[in-house]
């Protein structure tokens, strides 16, 4: 029975080079990913909603309709990118499709891309708090070679 529903399930991915099922597909990702990007946020600890992604280059982000004189290579890059962000739905797999559409096929300069805001201040805070880890690790180490063993070998001097 999984096998049968698995194989439904792959199905469903866009087998052949049909341009128009290829067309409706991604300008469906499209409507789903806007839909997508307006819902999600996240509440910090104070309470306030920030959102999680955001578009770059949004004014570029429009439908598609590849026709018939694209060459077959790029109609089968596209496709391949396509299922990929169907199975995976992951932001890099979107941005790669954005990039296969709008650069190779469509030849415009600024493509769209989807940016996780979280996810870039996350990591912008971790690299923050590495450079003051190290800091924190110099000066432990010049306090401890500055202590030594003082207290432990000259305790009559804190006698009075």
């Amino acid at each position: 029975m999984e096998a049968l529903k698995t194989k439904e399930k792959t199905m469903e991915t866009v087998r052949d080079n049909n341009l128009n099922t290829l067309n409706e597909k991604f300008n469906m990702v499209i409507d789903e990913v806007k839909e997508k990007i307006k819902k999600s946020t996240y509440q910090d600890s104070k309470g306030v909603n920030h959102k999680i992604y955001k578009f770059k280059n949004e004014e570029n982000l429009q439908y598609v309709n590849i026709d018939g004189s694209t060459e077959k290579k790029k109609i089968k890059r596209f496709r391949r990118h396509l299922n990929r962000f169907i199975k995976k739905r992951s932001t890099n797999s979107l941005n790669r499709l954005f990039f296969v559409i709008y650069k190779t096929i469509l030849k415009v300069d600024k493509y769209p891309r989807v940016i996780c805001v979280k996810h870039n201040n996350i990591q912008k805070l971790r690299k923050d708090w590495i450079e003051y880890q190290e800091l924190a690790n110099i000066m432990l180490n010049k306090y401890k070679e500055e202590k030594g063993d003082f207290y432990k070998n000259n305790s009559e001097y804190h006698k009075i």
